[in-house]
């Protein structure tokens, strides 16, 4: 019950941003409709959207950890009757909520432009191909944000470099993620999956097959255990507090 109590207040501080981040996508999308009349020009604007989704996580990761300090709430988080996982995991399974919804709405908005495109009959064929991509991505970014946790707070303990120990720490965890799931990919036995890739010009779009090996995403998933767990034995400390 503590963990569920914690994911709600979690919830509730979320919100603000996240319907910023919801008025903010519907503008692009009210321009993108109102201004232009085919469906390609359309798809061209609003799929690049679909990159917000993670840079949005990171940021709502830092700006929540930043927050029990500048709002000096860390103090009555630190004394609830709850573990340092639990304090951590509602904090990071209430990003993640966010970061799935805002991509719900990208696809809501981006679903309708395609079904007035040329591979429209084709995509109740992408449908498996498209959860099977979604979902190496989801399990991805869920390891990553254990990065940003990990990060703010090993800053927290050098409060005179603290901007420049998160950005490099950052930066450093980005890039072991990356050369784990390259590494893993080598060495452990291969999971293919096949992605339908839109290839589109302003003139035309096309589907093409590409065949890709995700089994390196279990290194990553040990990867960001293992942040998870160094974020939670820094936050017991009580950095800087």
């Amino acid at each position: 019950m503590a963990f569920l109590a914690l994911f709600k207040k979690e919830l509730r501080l979320e919100l603000p941003s996240f319907l910023m981040v919801e008025v903010f996508l519907l503008g692009i999308a009210f321009y993108v409709f109102s201004r232009f009349d085919e469906s390609l020009p359309r798809l061209f604007l609003l799929l690049p959207m679909g990159m917000m989704v993670p840079f949005f996580g990171l940021l709502r990761m830092f700006q929540n950890l930043r927050s029990e300090w500048s709002g000096d709430t860390i103090q009555w988080i630190l004394s609830l009757p709850a573990s340092g996982w639990q304090q951590l995991g509602a904090k990071w399974l209430a990003v993640l909520a966010s970061m799935v919804l805002v991509a719900l709405t990208i696809g809501a908005l981006v679903y309708p432009v395609l079904l007035q495109t040329p591979i429209a009959d084709q995509l109740g064929t992408m449908t498996p191909s498209v959860l099977q991509l979604l979902t190496v991505i989801g399990i991805f970014f869920a390891c990553y944000l254990p990065l940003a946790m990990f990060s703010y707070l090993v800053g927290r303990g050098i409060p005179k470099w603290r901007a420049p120990v998160v950005g490099v720490v950052f930066l450093g965890g980005t890039y072991v993620f990356n050369r784990l799931f390259e590494t893993a990919a080598d060495y452990l036995p291969p999971v293919y999956i096949t992605v339908k890739n839109i290839e589109m010009t302003p003139d035309s779009l096309i589907l093409t097959d590409h065949v890709l090996n995700v089994s390196g995403i279990f290194g990553t998933v040990f990867f960001g255990y293992l942040l998870f767990h160094a974020s939670v034995r820094l936050w017991a400390r009580r950095i800087d507090v």
